[in-house]
């Protein structure tokens, strides 16, 4: 079994080595703050106390495997009476945009607040982001932290930012990318449908110039990113995170969110047990700089594997390569799931704005089962009077064909 925080020939990374017969695990300093972020959750929040009272020991706690014992939390844990400092450490209070569920409320200390921000710089970096570069920012603000992360980010590249945050007037979206335009912005960071609404608000004007889009806050395939880089030749670099943990980001090569184990530990496990390296399994994370609420172990909802082979790119940091949410797959014949993102990603083939789209499993031949779609849109959004009454789209690493109805 493999604890996938452990990175091999990493500098960075987190390195065990074993001594004696009885195979004793002895870990860098890199265990030593997780021992201390563990042991201070356990101490200061009451809900850590309660979760690990019959598996935690401070005397005891010095193994990777002591550490996998420890239970995994989940967004319970999000509730102003377990947070593990003073209140007068807290610098802000952010909203998640509950997207996954019922918002949450995320304090977060000063020293914390611009550890994240830091960390979520060098990922920019990694996507070729320079001081040269200037950024439109079009992101929530006000209470949600994905807009002010983003801002402080690009301040410490030193890249020049206009932070628009968002609107869902069209005219108001073009009188920016007017702007945008005058100020000699080349990078949008934003999220895919965000990225979609701008498009469709700019009419027929080109997206020059623009050279680069950062994606975060939601799932975009690789057929949208295609799309984008022949269209328009933009480079779309989809980032990793939530608004509790900022994870990581693609590089160039595009092949999984690359992330730096100094930062935030990643485990992928099956129920609670570590699997084998490469295999697929839940996402568990550890965010070592979080303070006020200590993230560990936390069950963000995903599945992913994890790729330890040195990239193309040249980075040597690991890569976390996504497979969907925990929750939003369908099993079909043959034990292939179906899953959410793959949905979007036929829908993507559409030229009309999607109203509402129904999905049914249906009998198919051969032993497997037809997936259907039945989508809803106005036809005058259409950039063509008669589409293909019948678009056959293969589902992503699977044999399963996609039946595309467009109701006219």
């Amino acid at each position: 079994m493999a604890f996938l925080c452990h990175c091999n020939g990493m500098d960075d990374g987190i390195r065990a080595k074993t001594k004696g017969a009885q195979n004793s695990v002895y870990l860098d300093d890199k265990f030593s703050v997780l021992a201390a972020l563990v042991n201070k959750a356990y101490t200061k929040s009451a809900y850590y106390h309660s979760l690990w009272s019959e598996v935690y020991n401070q005397e005891d706690f010095e193994s990777w495997d002591d550490f996998s014992k420890l239970i995994p939390t989940d967004k319970s844990m999000f509730q102003l009476d377990n947070v593990a400092v003073e209140r007068d450490r807290i610098a802000y209070y952010f909203f998640s945009g509950g997207t996954t569920g019922k918002p949450k409320v995320i304090p977060v200390t000063k020293k914390e607040w611009r550890r994240r921000n830091e960390y979520r710089a060098n990922c920019y970096r990694l996507a070729g982001i320079t001081k040269y570069d200037s950024v439109w920012i079009a992101l929530p603000f006000g209470p949600w932290a994905a807009g002010h992360s983003a801002q402080h980010a690009f301040h410490i590249i030193e890249s020049n930012v206009l932070p628009a945050g968002l609107s869902n007037d069209q005219n108001i979206m073009n009188y920016i990318w007017n702007q945008a335009k005058r100020m000699n912005i080349n990078v949008i960071a934003t999220t895919p449908s965000i990225l979609k609404f701008i498009e469709s608000s700019i009419g027929k004007d080109s997206f020059f110039p623009i050279e680069k889009v950062i994606t975060t806050g939601e799932y975009i395939s690789d057929k949208l990113k295609d799309y984008y880089k022949s269209r328009y030749g933009i480079e779309v670099f989809a980032s990793y995170g939530s608004s509790e943990c900022f994870i990581g980001i693609e590089c160039k090569d595009k092949c999984g969110y690359h992330f730096n184990p100094s930062e935030v530990l990643v485990e992928v496990v099956d129920s609670q047990n570590h699997l084998p390296i490469n295999s697929t399994g839940s996402v568990l994370l550890t965010n070592l700089t979080s303070e006020a609420i200590p993230l560990i172990r936390y069950k963000i909802g995903d599945r992913g594997r994890i790729n330890y082979d040195r990239c193309q790119c040249g980075s040597d940091w690991p890569r976390l390569e996504w497979e969907g949410r925990e929750n939003d797959f369908y099993e079909i014949s043959g034990g292939v799931n179906f899953h959410f993102y793959q949905v979007v990603g036929a829908l993507e083939g559409v030229s009309a704005k999607v109203k509402k789209c129904d999905v049914f499993v249906r009998d198919g031949t051969a032993g497997k089962d037809k997936i259907e779609f039945i989508i809803y849109f106005d036809e005058r959004d259409l950039e063509t009077p008669k589409p293909v009454s019948y678009t056959h789209l293969r589902a992503h690493e699977t044999s399963l064909h996609l039946v595309c109805r467009l109701l006219l």
